[in-house]
């Protein structure tokens, strides 16, 4: 792909997410995001099928690059060195990704953003509990990990409404705390 190309992807998408921020997927349209992108309509229909393909697209790339961060070989490393990074992991992909999340994730708790990092990170943090507490039951294990996930992820949907102000080193410190005190359960 070209480097005009790409540049006019990257002016859809951003107009695209801004319109997010402000409306509902349903009642976005080609004309004014195009308007918004300041593009042809014909351009836009040159990338995308429409507006659902656009979104797919755009949500699909979104996790695709989640997966691909925390199974680097970095992420690995620091999951093996510490298993709460992951936490910081996450909260550093988010942050990147900031206006497509407050988009996504603050709105709609059941969009495909939502439940394709949840996918991803069960994964993964299955993984890290066997390994961090080899004599839980299988039970044991899920119950955590469903706590700590769907806890920790109710705390960054709040963090991401309330407009990520306070400091992400604060965030991971106060899951990490709270998940520690949990993790008593399974020793």
């Amino acid at each position: 792909m070209d480097r005009r190309s790409i540049r006019t992807e990257q002016l859809i998408k951003d107009a695209f997410i801004n319109l997010l921020m402000t409306k509902k997927l349903k009642d976005i349209t080609v004309t004014e995001l195009t308007s918004i992108a300041n593009l042809d309509r014909r351009t836009f229909y040159l990338h995308y099928k429409d507006i659902i393909d656009l979104n797919d697209r755009i949500i699909s790339e979104f996790t695709d690059n989640f997966k691909a961060r925390i199974n680097s070989d970095e992420s690995v490393r620091l999951l093996n060195d510490n298993p709460l990074s992951f936490i910081s992991i996450i909260l550093d992909y988010l942050f990147e990704n900031k206006n497509l999340c407050i988009a996504n994730l603050s709105t709609n708790y059941n969009s495909k953003i939502t439940n394709q990092l949840l996918h991803t990170v069960h994964e993964k943090g299955v993984d890290i509990i066997h390994k961090r507490f080899p004599n839980c039951t299988d039970l044991q294990m899920e119950l955590f990990y469903s706590f700590c996930v769907y806890g920790s992820f109710g705390i960054i949907i709040n963090w991401i409404e309330t407009g990520l102000e306070v400091s992400q080193q604060t965030i991971i410190i106060e899951i990490e705390h709270i998940v520690k005190a949990t993790s008593a359960y399974l020793e």
